[in-house]
């Protein structure tokens, strides 16, 4: 029987090496629901085999100390980089739906980046009972990021968690042919219609689909407003800011944590998300 669950693992290396990145999402996100892992991920084209190799070896070691199934490594360089922001993680986006996507063998599809850190954890168990489209993502924003679909919502694409086909759908083969026709478009749209926001493009992205559905609209839901209070070691049992933070630094990341005033610290325990 297949796992219930994957975690797809995407983007450039950057920051994946650090305890508060690459081992932390395993342990909150993936170690919880017993996913299994997909990791599709980026490095420079100019970097030897031997360093690829080694970011092979990190993987590796990642999943194995979070005792979680890896069934799928590929690491990338041949894809060159873009002035145009998201549009790297194009490559990866679409190799998730072809690989763990488009066989539809997961009920769950958990979609993470390899430079973020999670201030909140899964829970034990997925929602059961009848499939449902829904997408839970890091944050929603406000309509009017794009002039031709002013109802469009902004739409995080760090994170989400996608229960149903239309869901993983939009979230990844959708979302990263639009990444990947933006250089063209932009040169072709005129100034005020051109969307470049990754942000914007994936909230355009599930409007659009969701106007052309017929019983399989995607539903769009803001985890920030899903954290349970930490408890535990650590836990005060107060702390709900379910969010994340992309860690730029390649050091030590607790000051970037400490500074960002939206995410839990890393002494308290996660907030788990109600789903």
């Amino acid at each position: 029987m297949p796992a219930a669950a994957a975690l797809c693992l995407l983007g450039s290396v950057r920051t994946l090496g650090l305890e508060c990145t690459g081992a932390t999402t395993l342990r909150r996100i993936a170690r919880p629901i017993a996913a299994a892992i997909f990791a599709f991920v980026n490095v420079p084209e100019q970097w030897s085999y031997d360093r690829a190799e080694g970011v092979r070896t990190l993987v590796r070691a990642m999943a194995r100390d979070a005792e979680l199934d890896l069934r799928v490594l590929e690491v990338d360089n041949r894809s060159p980089n873009s002035a145009f922001k998201g549009v790297p993680q194009a490559k990866g986006l679409k190799r998730c739906w072809e690989v763990v996507g488009a066989p539809g063998a997961f009920e769950y599809i958990v979609r993470v980046r390899t430079d973020v850190y999670h201030g909140f954890a899964m829970p034990e168990r997925l929602p059961e009972g009848p499939p449902t489209s829904v997408a839970y993502v890091g944050f929603l924003g406000a309509p009017g990021c794009s002039p031709l679909r002013k109802g469009a919502l902004w739409v995080d694409d760090r994170f989400a968690v996608l229960r149903g086909r239309a869901a993983q759908r939009v979230f990844l083969h959708d979302f990263a042919a639009e990444l990947e026709a933006l250089p063209l478009a932009t040169r072709t749209a005129p100034p005020p219609l051109r969307v470049t926001a990754p942000e914007c493009l994936l909230g355009v992205g599930v409007a659009a689909a969701n106007a052309q559905a017929n019983g399989t609209a995607v539903a769009l839901r803001d985890v920030r407003g899903l954290g349970r209070g930490s408890s535990g070691p650590g836990g005060s049992g107060v702390c709900r800011r379910a969010n994340c933070l992309i860690v730029r630094s390649s050091g030590n990341c607790s000051a970037e944590v400490r500074a960002a005033p939206w995410v839990c610290p890393l002494g308290e325990a996660p907030p788990t998300l109600a789903l």
